[in-house]
């Protein structure tokens, strides 16, 4: 038997940035998230994750990430150790580029995701 209510959690993502229009820049962006949520009943949970704004830079250009994310969580029990879930959800992504401190972009979009 789970606990329901609130939780709080910590995270980390590791965000690999490509840009286009400069070649030689291939960094990866280390984030730390805080995420929170609310589980209703054993198997259903509503979660509430931010990541942390990371940046980068290399030769000038620097870029920044950020996200902020709702999903709903379904989970079924495969025994003491194991679960098995559905989460369904939309996050909004931040990302700015800018090289010798002037801005190159500034995007921003929201996207649905899911995951078993």
């Amino acid at each position: 038997m789970i606990d329901t209510g609130f939780y709080i959690g910590l995270g980390y993502a590791n965000t690999t940035v490509d840009l286009e229009d400069f070649d030689d820049f291939g960094e990866s962006i280390p984030q730390f998230g805080v995420r929170a949520g609310y589980m209703f009943t054993d198997n259903f949970r509503i979660d509430l994750t931010g990541a942390v704004v990371g940046d980068a830079s290399e030769d000038n250009v620097s870029v920044e990430v950020g996200m902020l994310a709702l999903s709903g969580i379904a989970s079924l029990s495969l025994g003491n150790n194991f679960d098995l879930y559905a989460k369904l959800g939309a996050a909004r992504v931040n990302a700015s580029a800018s090289l010798l401190g002037l801005e190159l972009s500034d995007q921003s979009s929201t996207e649905l995701f899911w995951g078993i």
